[in-house]
């Protein structure tokens, strides 16, 4: 009998990918002013009722507050999502920032430009013909907006949430296929609701594993980018177990380090090493023990080195930094 499959059971790549499209859209997040919040589940209600909870609004109540979430998605499964909160405001430039937001956290992975569909925000002051006067004064500022941000877009009417409200945006990245990558809307009553002050909000979501696929069709981000590359550590004398340890010890405080334990032939832990991208490998077999240094390869350029254990880390920071490596006569 298997065992149940848990919500960050990925494939080493994927959860590479997924850790990175997270790096990415909080860094940028940040530089807009977004605050991170782990929150139960990425959506907007969840998002804003822990900010109440930890105090997150204890400021004047009309200045905006700024909020970035990640985690599973409110609908449950495997789905993760990037939710994007603000208030504080009801002008459309909100909606604008929260646009261009996601328009740079493609740009940062190399996608193309970012397209957006939108509808009027809609409210009780709208009958069954349409949206009324200010609401879609409200769509034609956000296009002003986003026209002059160089943003693309186009009406939708019959854009809807999953909740079957009328839905703000939509927000896609061109190109074949065209998926969906998330959407945002008016949230004006939530804030209240949740226990912050009444203020108007507006809210936007990430799909984040439409993003991935996004990101794998492109090829825009090399596997070895997803995480940071380190040492693969290969016993080739199995006598060199406590040295290795060691080792690995004192270079885990500056770099990622994997011991290869296995056993198996130093072509075999090499071909490993590579292909789990790993920048340098370092060998101890009974030739190291005897003459008390270990060697060290570059798995980019190929040069190796032989060097007292000391000098081990230096070494690697002068390679990692540029230095052109000199190989072992």
């Amino acid at each position: 009998m298997s065992a149940p499959r848990r919500q960050d059971d990925a494939a080493p790549d994927v959860a590479g990918l997924r850790q990175r499209l997270r790096r990415v859209a909080e860094d940028v997040a940040a530089r807009w002013g977004y605050r991170p919040l782990h929150v139960p589940s990425a959506s907007a209600e969840s998002t804003l009722a822990r900010a109440a909870e930890w105090g997150a609004a204890d400021a004047e109540p009309a200045g905006p507050l700024r909020l970035v979430a990640w985690g599973p998605s409110a609908a449950g499964g495997d789905a993760l999502r990037l939710c994007l909160e603000v208030t504080g405001s009801a002008s459309p430039a909100l909606e604008a920032e929260l646009i261009e937001l996601v328009r740079d956290v493609l740009g940062e992975l190399g996608l193309s430009p970012l397209g957006a569909r939108l509808n009027a925000p809609g409210d009780v002051c709208c009958g069954e013909d349409g949206p009324c006067a200010r609401c879609l004064g409200h769509l034609e500022g956000l296009e002003a907006l986003l026209d002059g941000r160089g943003i693309a877009h186009r009406r939708d009417a019959a854009l809807t949430s999953a909740t079957g409200a009328r839905s703000l945006f939509a927000l896609s990245c061109p190109g074949p296929g065209g998926a969906s990558l998330g959407g945002g809307e008016r949230h004006d009553g939530l804030p209240a609701r949740v226990g912050l002050a009444p203020t108007p909000a507006v809210g936007a979501w990430l799909d984040l594993d439409v993003l991935a696929g996004a990101v794998l069709r492109a090829g825009t981000v090399e596997a070895a980018e997803l995480a940071p590359r380190g040492a693969a550590l290969l016993l080739v004398d199995p006598e060199a177990t406590a040295a290795a340890l060691r080792i690995a010890g004192r270079l885990r405080a500056r770099i990622p380090v994997e011991v290869d334990h296995s056993g198996r032939p130093l072509a075999a832990q090499l071909a490993d090493a590579d292909a789990r991208h790993a920048r340098f490998a370092i060998l101890l077999g009974e030739e190291e023990l005897a003459a008390g240094v270990v060697t060290v390869k570059d798995l980019d350029s190929g040069a190796q080195r032989a060097l007292p254990e000391d000098d081990l880390l230096d070494l690697i920071q002068a390679w990692s930094a540029g230095a052109r490596p000199a190989s072992r006569p």
